[in-house]
């Protein structure tokens, strides 16, 4: 039997998508998801498996201005203004710096927002 190893990935990017359904079931047709799109649904969490902590991070546009309790931070990406916040932080119990994981969080997301853009919206603006 060969014998490897299996590197654990630092991040790991966890979404709540648009769906294709309403409330009650039923599938939703082209028109009808096109206004699904401008319903504030989507939803972005970034796990830090090394701290065992949750960030979400949360579009601030469009949005009014909000006083998160737990530990937050702010961050732009070209236009889009995100607030990541520990939903989970287990940063102190396991001796990890918060505001360094807020960061690495957010150039983890970042990264994957810029892939976004380059390889499926045809857009290579980068900020």
């Amino acid at each position: 039997m060969e014998s490897f190893e299996i590197d654990q990935p630092e991040f790991l990017l966890c979404e709540k998508p648009l769906k294709d359904y309403d409330s009650t079931g039923s599938f939703l047709t082209e028109d009808e998801r096109s206004f699904a799109l401008t319903v504030p649904d989507e939803r972005t969490w970034v796990y830090h498996l090394l701290s065992e902590s949750l960030i979400e991070f949360v579009l601030m546009n469009n949005r009014e201005p909000y006083n998160f309790i737990n530990k937050h931070k702010d961050f732009m990406y070209n236009e889009f203004r995100y607030t990541g916040v520990f939903v989970k932080n287990n940063c102190e119990r396991l001796e990890f710096d918060e505001n360094s994981v807020l960061d690495k969080a957010w150039e983890y997301l970042r990264s994957i927002l810029k892939w976004e853009d380059e390889y499926y919206n045809g857009n290579e603006n980068e900020n």
